[in-house]
């Protein structure tokens, strides 16, 4: 130690002094250096043992919806500010009060228009009844699937040649009655995933992931216009029976394969659940509506046996908003949506894939119908006659977390029958 009456020391120990110092700060500059290094090295390597985990734990992460329709998978999956009569009972109750609806042709409002015929066939008290109405929907490399047979070595095969590439199968179909103001219908719907991917905690030993439901569901809607017509309220009320399907194999186990059987991965529960819809008009440019619905208020329970191999999932709450626009486009009905589903992020944690934009053009009995589903494009065509629809097209869906990670890319058709 140096005091203040202290000799200063020789030039060569000043300069040893400085020079100590000098390789102090090199040696501190490059233990930094290397803590940002490793903490870099670290950061990376837990990103990608994140994707790993993810990639192993979130497989096929789709959700079990209750009902889809043909009109929504075709327009990139939006249009609840003003779906059509069947589906307001799932997507918008609050529409089950409209005076108009979406499937009106440019050609009968003029009719209407010039006629005026008061009151018009849509405010009648008997609106539409809805037969039957199968919607089927498959992705694109189910035929991989199907052209193997019973053969245990070409199912094999296939199985391997499907990893990282989603699989879907799924059936919709609604029965019903849609009144002024209200509406009763049923469903019967069923889907299921298949995912095959590369188990790490099996040495990487390929692994086959299936989940499903079937659901039978009665549904009872109603809804009314207040505040000037503007502002539309409705509501629903549904009993649902659901069956839900997990199971994990390991196509190491051909014979786990062979005798695979659906009942030992199922579960099997039912309750009731309560919707909500509104949507206000407006006398705006292109007369815009705005929608916000909350389905499946408070979670609809299921009383799931327990015990079982498969836990019962209960349906989570969802808020959704929308936005419905109708330019003025000369012989044509045009309609422009715009969705945000799941506000909340309890089925969808990805904010991005919870965007949906849509739009449907019709002609005469011509429609089409063209959207953007999570990041995939989506289109529909079908035709509409007195007593029948008919529903072709294409939409995708992305299980992953990111666009291309891991898309399933799928076709629909349905057939109704209407009166």
């Amino acid at each position: 130690m140096h005091t203040k009456n202290s000799k200063p020391l020789p030039s060569p120990f000043r300069l040893s002094t400085i020079g100590d110092k000098q390789l102090l700060n090199i040696e501190n500059k490059t233990e930094l250096k290397m803590k940002k290094y490793l903490t870099s090295t670290m950061r990376f390597f837990l990103f990608v043992l994140g994707i790993l985990i993810i990639d192993t734990k979130v497989l096929a992460n789709e959700v079990n919806r209750i009902y889809r329709s043909a009109d929504f998978l075709g327009r990139g999956h939006a249009g609840i500010a003003n779906p059509n009569q069947e589906d307001s009972l799932f997507y918008n109750p609050s529409n089950l009060s409209g005076k108009s609806d979406s499937t009106t042709t440019a050609e009968e409002n003029q009719t209407d228009q010039s006629t005026m015929t008061e009151p018009i066939a849509k405010d009648d008290f008997f609106k539409k009844a809805v037969i039957l109405s199968p919607l089927f929907t498959l992705s694109q490399n189910a035929s991989q699937l199907t052209s193997a047979g019973s053969d245990s070595s070409k199912t094999l095969e296939a199985l391997r040649d499907l990893v990282g590439k989603p699989v879907h199968a799924g059936f919709d179909s609604f029965s019903g009655v849609i009144l002024k103001n209200m509406a009763i219908g049923a469903v019967l719907s069923g889907n299921v995933n298949l995912y095959v991917y590369k188990d790490s905690n099996n040495s990487g030993v390929e692994a086959v992931k299936i989940d499903g439901s079937q659901n039978q569901v009665l549904s009872f809607g109603y809804g009314d216009r207040v505040i000037n017509d503007n502002l539309q309220i409705g509501g629903t009320i549904k009993y649902l029976n659901r069956t839900q399907i997990s199971a994990d194999v390991s196509i190491a186990d051909i014979q786990a394969i062979k005798d695979f059987n659906l009942t030992n991965f199922q579960n099997q529960g039912s309750g009731l659940g309560a919707d909500l819809g509104t949507t206000y008009s407006t006398n705006w440019k292109w007369n815009p509506k705005f929608a916000l619905t909350i389905m499946d208020i408070g979670d609809t329970q299921l009383d799931f046996a327990e015990g079982k191999t498969v836990n019962g999932d209960p349906i989570r709450q969802t808020i959704n908003i929308g936005v419905a626009a109708k330019p003025d486009i000369n012989h044509f009905d045009t309609e422009l949506f715009f969705d945000i589903r799941d506000l909340e992020g309890r089925d969808e944690p990805v904010g991005w894939k919870r965007l949906h934009l849509g739009a449907s053009i019709r002609r005469w009995q011509l429609g089409l119908n063209l959207g953007i589903n999570q990041g995939f494009g989506t289109m529909g065509l079908f035709y509409e006659a007195k007593l029948l629809r008919i529903d072709i097209g294409s939409y995708g869906e992305e299980v992953g977390q990111r666009v291309g990670y891991r898309p399933s890319a799928r076709y629909f058709f349905r057939l109704a029958s209407s009166f």
